[in-house]
């Protein structure tokens, strides 16, 4: 048996597209399907109250945390058995939970799967191109069975399963947390906490016909904030990033089989180390971070994980494996611009590269343009995370960058710096216009670039 509780704010029309779909496969493995309504005012209650097949649930109170409306669902209901949790904008195939169900008990320590979809925010999920329709999409699924199961650090919040003992053990939903994609966040840290498995089943996919909301609901924002600082504080960590930087991943060039020995400073949860280890088999992952949270975590999925602050430059102190001459990379992701003094935290690193050893940054761009239109307009806005996050105490342009590895005895290729963007708008291109104009020695994608990544390796400058 498996419980699926559908979840549906003002979704009438696409809670009825997802209940056909689960009626569809519902011969084919048991299901009990409850609508979990929150506060919809679309005429939801009615047509529900009408289906003889489900449960109805609704909120009285209008909108409640998920955390709270879920374990709620789960007590009243004295629900006992594997869960699925699932947003009404999604139709699933004759298949989906039967492979997910597979692959949550092929072993006593897997405690939730996630699935592909063609919405999913989690790259490891997305499936990508243009779909006409579910049957579409199946027939990609279908078409690449190569990797059916991939172990993940989390998974997408639109739909997953969790093993009824293992959501038992982990003391099931925290009633504090608005936002679906917080819950599902804190779900996975305490699976990883309790030594249960995520995986993610890549020949299971769903289907969403139209445009992912936040949450369902236009309020996303006015919850994320206090969901972020509820999370911190539970979990002793400022970040839960298990999405890894891809663009510097590929700029290791290394054989696949190759035995590398990686290390990451500021390695946050380890999602980009435990990436390399996929991509890698063979290589020997470090991470550290100041963050003791972030690390407790980290050791699930990185060789070896410690806590070190780099500017107190006591790395092999800290880690009896960071040696001289040790290290094939060195990975920054997103952490020199958190330094007093970066360009001193490189010099100091050099002694653990190899000869052919190379650093790899990821750095935010101080002159993207969106901060280029705060400081015209007088502002210069801190926030929780971003380009100005307010935890960044060093600030850098592309040739404050170039500066910093030069003067630190680094050389960067020619063709060693790589960006991220995004489309500007017609406003944001006229503005960079005018500023290409005003100044000198600048370049449009200056303003562009959000982030720049590079690679570079120890020469004869600097010292």
């Amino acid at each position: 048996m498996i419980t699926v509780l559908l979840l549906a704010h003002n979704e009438k029309e696409e809670a009825k597209l997802s209940l056909e779909a689960l009626r569809a496969i519902s011969g084919k493995i048991e299901l009990s399907v409850v609508l979990v309504d929150h506060a919809s005012t679309d005429g939801l209650q009615e047509w529900a109250m009408q289906q003889s097949d489900i449960t109805y649930i609704g909120t009285e109170d209008g909108i409640e945390p998920w955390g709270s409306v879920l374990k709620q669902v789960v007590e009243v209901l004295e629900i006992d058995t594997d869960i699925v949790i699932m947003q009404s904008r999604y139709v699933v195939y004759s298949e989906v939970l039967e492979q997910m169900f597979f692959c949550l008990h092929q072993n006593d320590r897997i405690g939730v799967v996630g699935c592909m979809s063609n919405d999913s925010t989690f790259p490891s999920q997305r499936l990508y191109g243009n779909f006409s329709g579910s049957d579409n999409m199946v027939q990609r699924v279908n078409e690449n069975k190569k990797q059916i199961y991939e172990k993940a650090m989390g998974f997408d919040c639109g739909m997953f399963m969790i093993k009824a003992s293992a959501f038992r053990e982990t003391g099931g939903f925290d009633d504090r947390f608005f936002l679906l994609k917080t819950l599902s966040q804190d779900i996975a840290i305490s699976m990883i906490k309790k030594g249960y498995d995520i995986f993610i089943c890549k020949n299971a996919a769903v289907y969403s016909s139209h445009a992912r909301y936040h949450e369902s609901f236009d309020t996303y924002k006015k919850y994320e904030r206090g969901d972020k600082r509820q999370l911190e504080e539970k979990w002793k960590m400022h970040y839960f990033n298990i999405i890894p930087n891809n663009m510097i991943i590929q700029l290791i060039d290394a054989p696949k089989d190759a035995d590398i020995h990686v290390l990451e400073i500021g390695c946050d949860c380890g999602a980009t180390l435990f990436e390399i280890k996929r991509l890698f088999p063979n290589a020997a992952t470090y991470g550290c971070d100041i963050v003791p949270g972030a690390i407790d975590l980290a050791g699930y999925f990185v060789d070896e994980a410690f806590v070190a602050n780099i500017e107190e430059k006591d790395l092999a102190e800290r880690s009896p494996v960071i040696k001289e001459k040790s290290l094939d990379y060195i990975i920054f992701g997103d952490v020199l611009e958190h330094l007093r003094y970066p360009e001193e935290i490189l010099k100091y690193v050099k002694q653990f590269l190899k000869p052919n050893g190379v650093v790899l940054a990821c750095i935010p761009n101080l002159m993207n343009i969106s901060v280029m239109k705060q400081i015209l307009n007088g502002n210069f806005t801190y926030t929780e995370t971003g380009l100005l996050d307010k935890t960044h105490i060093h600030l850098f342009t592309f040739h404050e960058i170039v500066r910093t590895f030069q003067n630190a005895g680094y050389v960067i290729a020619p063709d060693g710096i790589s960006m991220t963007s995004s489309q500007l708008s017609e406003e944001d291109e006229a503005l960079v216009e005018h500023l290409l104009r005003l100044g000198s020695g600048t370049e449009r994608f200056m303003y562009q670039a959000f982030h720049f990544i590079l690679s570079a390796h120890p020469g004869n400058t600097g010292t």
